[in-house]
């Protein structure tokens, strides 16, 4: 078959990189397989190969568009989306079920921190901040890359969102801190 695959299907990202599917993986193999793939891509190396459309054929024949791999790239580069892109592979993106959520505690611990950002005002204090921020996040790349290991995807959904909060406290001190001084 000429025909690109259908969208209607969840797109491994990985497996379009040919990447191992996991959350802990190297950022080095991740931009040289977007490199390789991208060149591969390239209009001139196309032309060169005498292929007239957009799309190449990877190792599983499918086929690629350089939009196809660019999408794949900034999903699993990214710690958030690549643990979002894990779960929706594991069919466990559903947020309608019984889960918990975030817990009580981390709520006004992320209330907390907020306050914190909201009363800094000085490069410092900002920089203090983002080492704790830093230090919640690597806790939290940690915990998910053992939850994906061992397939616990409650755990792994319940982390997910807790990042999402860090990520967002680590864009607003960085945002102030340019705003500080």
């Amino acid at each position: 078959s000429s025909e690109p695959p259908s969208k209607s299907k969840i797109e491994d990202y990985f497996k379009m990189l040919g990447l191992e599917r996991s959350f802990s993986i190297n950022q080095n193999d991740v931009k040289s397989s977007y490199r390789a793939l991208m060149s591969k891509l390239h209009p001139d190396k196309q032309h060169s190969q005498q292929q007239s459309s957009s799309v190449v054929s990877n190792i599983e024949d499918k086929f690629l568009s350089a939009t196809d791999v660019t999408r794949a790239y900034d999903v699993i580069k990214r710690p958030h989306s690549r643990a979002l892109h894990l779960l929706e592979l594991a069919n466990n993106m559903s947020t309608d079920d019984n889960s918990s959520g975030l817990s009580n505690e981390l709520l006004m611990k992320i209330m907390d921190v907020r306050e914190a950002v909201d009363d800094a005002n000085s490069d410092e204090e900002v920089k203090l901040l983002l080492v704790e921020n830093n230090a919640r996040m690597k806790e939290a790349y940690q915990c998910l890359s053992d939850a994906f290991a061992k397939r616990e995807y409650d755990v792994a959904k319940r982390i997910t969102e807790e990042l999402r909060y860090w990520e967002a406290c680590d864009e607003t001190l960085r945002e102030k801190m340019d705003s500080v001084d």
